[in-house]
Parts: C-alpha cells; sequence; structure tokens
C-alpha cells in the first residue's frame, strides 16, 4: 500500500511550502493530521497546519466534497481572531 495520500508524516523542522515550520505533531486521526508550526512570513507566528488525508475517497465527487468542506472549515477558523493573553 502506498503512502502517497497518508497523513502524519510531516516530520519537525520540515518547512511547508517555504513558509511554515513543522514543531510537531498535535494530532492525527482516520481524516488527517494537525501540526504545530510556525509561519516564518508572520514574524514566526504561531499556526496550526491541518493535513487532509485523500485515501477514504475512492469517488472523486466525494473527495471533491470533502475538499470544499475542508475549505470551507480553514476559512472559518482562519476568520477567528485570539487575542493572546498578557
Amino acid at each position: 500500500m502506498s503512502n502517497i495520500h497518508q497523513t502524519g508524516f510531516l516530520a519537525p523542522q520540515s518547512l511547508l511550502q517555504g513558509r511554515y515550520m513543522i514543531s510537531e505533531t498535535v494530532g492525527e486521526g482516520g481524516m488527517g493530521a494537525v501540526y504545530k508550526a510556525i509561519d516564518m512570513q508572520e514574524n514566526n507566528r504561531l499556526v496550526a497546519v491541518k493535513e487532509m488525508s485523500q485515501s477514504p475517497y475512492q469517488n472523486p465527487t466525494k473527495l471533491r466534497e470533502a475538499e470544499e468542506l475542508f475549505q470551507r472549515e480553514g476559512q472559518s477558523i482562519a476568520a477567528v481572531i485570539v487575542e493572546p493573553i498578557a
């Protein structure tokens, strides 16, 4: 079985898209993985990076629907501004 669509394999200190330095894996599940990372282009801001697995989706229509839901979830989360605790 190929690992091409599996998640949870981003190693600490790896650089994602030339921007996000992975610090650690926060959680993994059947649908993906979440990583703690540093945004190197935004003053080393701490961020969460979510990775979606494509392996559960054999049907291209279901995969497209899951990708759209994943995008909407990301947009909703990004819209929430969290103030740092002093």
